[in-house]
């Protein structure tokens, strides 16, 4: 492109030379100044051509470059965006992650210790005084022996202390939100009066089954033991020998034992309330130099046992 512009300069001098010199000479200077003219015309007109070309070249190929970096930049914009798609939906799925995970730790297990599965027993107990459920309640009073010699030949005697003892079956219903401190007393267990405990979740995960056997006791005083601090179902020391002196029986001593005292009891998982609840209480009794009018043994035994159950708890 530079040699042509050079080229031009040179022929453009020779124009202007010429036309000098055809101002003092004759036709035949003049035709050689219009033909280095016209010469000089069409060069011009050949490189402008080119230079046009050129251009047009250097404009394709810039646009093409344009092009490919716009493509390129498209591209390394559709990559970035991409990324962050992923990024994104990694993001979306590490807490579903994290969520199932916790729900794996929260899920409900049944309690295992000898201490926490009496203290799930005692809050549902609780929940029983507090919030006043409606119940229904059945009481079978057994006396499967009375061992007194001689005063077991009188029949007033055996009819006294069956009536005493509750022998028989009793039915109580409850309505929810009445008092029913009559009927139910709020447990307060330790697991030092458990000699075992068990739990299972039943396998819908949604009930507990609680099974707590109570240690044996001499003399179990209501309230004051381990027998009494879970129910009072069942005639203590004390309330035997009262009713003994108000029949006119004599005695030189009295011991109660609790034989066997076990509780099981269905617990709701998610609410901590009582499904149903049952114990079984049986004492045993000994008694020494028993009189009665003329009659008189030296030693006379009984056992009594108590099977308590409630049902239909409504909160």
């Amino acid at each position: 492109m530079k040699n042509i512009k050079k080229i031009l300069a040179v022929l453009s001098a020779a124009v202007m030379l010429f036309s000098f010199a055809a101002c003092g000479g004759n036709d035949s200077n003049t035709t050689t100044a219009a033909e280095t003219t016209a010469a000089v015309t069409e060069l011009e007109e050949t490189t402008a051509a080119e230079t046009t070309a050129e251009e047009t070249e250097a404009e394709e190929t810039s646009a093409e470059e344009a092009s490919e970096e716009e493509t390129e930049a498209e591209e390394t914009a559709a990559d970035e965006t991409t990324a962050e798609a992923a990024e994104t939906t990694k993001a979306a799925e590490e807490p579903e992650t994290a969520a199932e995970t916790t729900t794996e730790e929260e899920k409900v297990t049944a309690p295992s210790s000898k201490a926490d599965i009496v203290k799930v027993f005692n809050d549902a107990s609780a929940k029983v005084a507090s919030d006043k459920p409606g119940f229904s309640k059945k009481t079978v009073t057994t006396v499967p022996n009375l061992e007194m010699g001689a005063l077991a030949k009188i029949k007033i005697v055996r009819t006294t202390v069956a009536d005493f003892l509750g022998e028989g079956t009793s039915n109580v219903d409850v309505a929810k939100g009445k008092s029913n401190s009559a009927q139910y007393v709020k447990s307060a267990l330790s697991a030092a009066d458990v000699t075992n405990a068990t739990a299972t979740l039943s396998p819908d995960g949604k009930t507990y089954d609680i099974t707590l056997t109570v240690k044996n006791e001499t003399n179990p005083i209501k309230g004051k033991s381990a027998l009494g601090r879970f129910t009072n179902d069942y005639k203590d020391a004390n309330e035997i020998k009262k009713g003994l002196d108000e029949a006119g029986v004599k005695l030189s001593s009295l011991t109660m034992k609790s034989n066997s005292a076990v509780i099981k009891a269905q617990i709701d998982a998610a609410t901590g309330q009582f499904k149903s609840l049952n114990y079984k209480v049986e004492q045993s009794a000994e008694m020494t130099d028993v009189q009665y009018t003329v009659a008189k043994v030296a030693k006379a035994t009984g056992k009594v046992i108590n099977d308590v159950t409630f049902s239909n708890f409504k909160y």
